[in-house]
């Protein structure tokens, strides 16, 4: 009887670390189903009206007017009835329904509501914006450091008013450019590339 009872509670266990590593590999994406997910600019813009409203169940008809009035540059109410209709028929039909999927919203077809999933609502996603002739993080601290190589061999090859300069000034010059520099990029992060924070999504079309 005790040999029976203890088989029984060996496979309660082990069914319960089954169901347990199921649903913790089931939450979790690669970075390429991230990226085809937030690749398209409809599904990043419903994904950042979601961020603004984590918790909170959407209309899908709000949700599509309100990525109409994005994507045409206007306010919601110089919007026509055929550009609120285009962009939720795309939703209802292909965009949501992915996103669904892989379990970015909780998608209730009857209803007509979406939410941001439990498991995107902690999740912080950047995107990386370099438009017209703007120059990339990356290469403007590469170039800074160019530049400050430079003032530094200047300053040992003995070059005139670089040389006159004091050390300790350089250093301070170096610091406050770094520092100004950090500043500005920390900043730009947190409001201009990261979704859900400021009332405009960040990103165009990148598609």
């Amino acid at each position: 009887m005790s040999k029976s009872r203890e088989r029984a509670q060996g496979e309660a266990n082990r069914a319960e670390t089954e169901t347990e590593t199921e649903t913790e590999t089931d939450v979790s994406l690669t970075r390429d189903e991230i990226f085809e997910v937030l690749s398209n600019q409809r599904r990043r813009y419903a994904f950042h009206y979601l961020r603004r409203h984590e918790g909170d169940t959407v209309g899908v008809g709000e949700l599509a007017e309100q990525i109409a009035a994005w994507e045409s540059e206007k306010s919601r109410a110089q919007l026509t009835a055929a550009e609120r209709k285009r962009v939720k028929t795309a939703l209802h039909q292909f965009h949501f329904p992915k996103m669904d999927e892989l379990r970015f919203i909780e998608y209730d077809t009857h209803r007509g509501e979406v939410r941001l999933s439990e498991e995107f609502s902690d999740v912080e996603i950047y995107l990386d914006i370099v438009p017209g002739l703007d120059v990339p993080w990356g290469f403007y601290y590469l170039g800074l450091s160019g530049v400050n190589v430079l003032l530094l061999a200047g300053v040992w090859a003995g070059i005139p008013l670089l040389s006159a300069v004091p050390w300790l000034s350089l250093a301070m010059f170096f610091v406050i450019v770094y520092a100004v520099s950090a500043a500005v990029h920390a900043y730009w992060n947190h409001t201009q590339t990261r979704f859900g924070v400021d009332e405009q999504p960040p990103g165009g079309e990148t598609e």
